[in-house]
């Protein structure tokens, strides 16, 4: 299974180059494991542009991306419905529109690998650097899937009353962030846990200032909906906590970086 997302501003060029692509791809089928290639557009979103919802029109998109992959198919998706959702409600206001495009971070690991193909206008006509066709295709036919993080990756409860020290433990974390809020911003901190968690200290790195409370409650909540069905590999009551609370400091370093 292959799925290329091609997403961009309007009057970018998305739509043009993913019909690049997908000839491109087209006349190199034979020389890998995929046999066809389909692009997905808004076109095949079955969802009026009135509607004001967005969640109705994302969830429209996806349905028709989910119908097309195969494990021996090329799924371009090409689509301001799925891709820049926010459109439906600006499309007549293009320079809202423009501001609200978020922008594909090669640092996340679910946007790599990332191609970003430039279009500038010259002489009132739009001008584009040359599409990375031969990568894109590597990338497709080649690449492997990001390894699981720790907090997704399949484990085994081990304990009965797993959720309850989860959801114990990240409260006293967040506790402890929004003790230590003046020093974030500056680097590693060491987070002041209550009197009798097991060492060693639970570090955090935050390179900016938190988020308030309530934000770091919702990711709070979050994870634990991850791991509640993931136990540590710690044998021990207090080992097991400290896991915890380490995996949730590095899950929260990431997700507030």
């Amino acid at each position: 299974m292959a799925l290329l997302v091609v997403t961009g501003p309007p009057c970018s060029g998305r739509s043009t180059h993913a019909a690049a692509i997908e000839r491109y791809l087209s006349e190199r089928l034979g020389t890998s494991e995929l046999e066809s290639v389909v692009v997905v557009r808004d076109d095949d979103v079955h969802a009026s542009r009135s509607v004001y919802d967005k969640s109705r029109a994302r969830a429209a998109y996806l349905s028709s991306v989910r119908r097309a992959v195969s494990p021996t198919r090329v799924v371009i998706a090409d689509g301001g419905a799925g891709t820049h959702i926010k459109g439906f409600r600006y499309e007549l206001c293009l320079d809202e529109l423009l501001l609200r495009f978020e922008e594909p971070r090669p640092e996340m690991r679910w946007h790599r690998p990332l191609f970003v193909v430039a279009t500038t206008l010259a002489d009132g006509q739009p001008d584009t650097a040359p599409l990375p066709l031969e990568d894109i295709h590597a990338a497709l036919t080649q690449a492997k899937a990001p390894a699981p993080v720790a907090v997704t990756a399949p484990r085994h409860m081990t304990a009965d009353n797993h959720l309850e020290v989860v959801d114990r433990v990240t409260h006293q974390v967040v506790g402890a962030l929004n003790d230590a809020r003046e020093f974030a911003g500056n680097g590693k901190i060491t987070l002041a846990m209550p009197p009798g968690f097991p060492p060693p200290a639970i570090e955090i790195s935050l390179d900016k200032a938190l988020p308030p409370p309530a934000r770091l409650q919702t990711l709070r909540r979050q994870f634990v909906r991850l791991y509640a069905d993931k136990a540590p590999d710690a044998t021990s009551a207090a080992a097991r906590e400290w896991q915890i609370a380490r995996t949730f400091a590095d899950w929260l370093s990431g997700s507030l970086a």
